[in-house]
């Protein structure tokens, strides 16, 4: 693992994102369920009609669904590229994603589209990796 530090950095990175995020949607949880004086509130579908408590709850549930398909895509290109490259993508992914988080849900479209660019261009050069490799022997 010592020959990617900079991959290894990225992830813990987006992992406290996502981490941050999570105590985001618990905090409001308890928060709502405190607002409706009923202790059971805060796992009952009821929570699910407040507004505020699901523009928290769906950008926590935006960035884990989009961190599951990006890791496997940014290690793979660390290991068929490079560490920097892959990195740069990564930070570049992280960057959208925490515009992302912080303009959710009215201006978040920027974020969005800038860590699906540094998804897709991973994607690509890996997939184009792969058929190199298949076709190269």
């Amino acid at each position: 693992m010592e020959d990617y530090p900079f991959s290894m950095l990225i992830t813990a990175l987006l992992l406290i994102g996502n981490w941050w995020l999570a105590s985001r949607v618990s905090y409001a949880r308890g928060k709502f369920a405190r607002e409706n004086n009923s202790e059971g509130f805060d796992h009952s579908a009821q929570i699910y009609m407040q507004t505020d408590f699901m523009h928290i709850f769906r950008n926590h549930a935006n960035f884990h669904e989009h961190l599951m398909v990006f890791l496997p895509v940014f290690w793979l290109s660390a290991i068929c590229y490079s560490d920097l490259l892959a990195a740069f993508f990564g930070s570049l992914f992280l960057f959208g994603r925490a515009m992302y988080a912080k303009n959710y849900p009215t201006s978040h479209r920027a974020g969005f589209l800038i860590s699906l660019f540094s998804f897709f261009i991973l994607l690509i050069g890996v997939a184009v990796k792969a058929i190199y490799i298949i076709t190269d022997k």
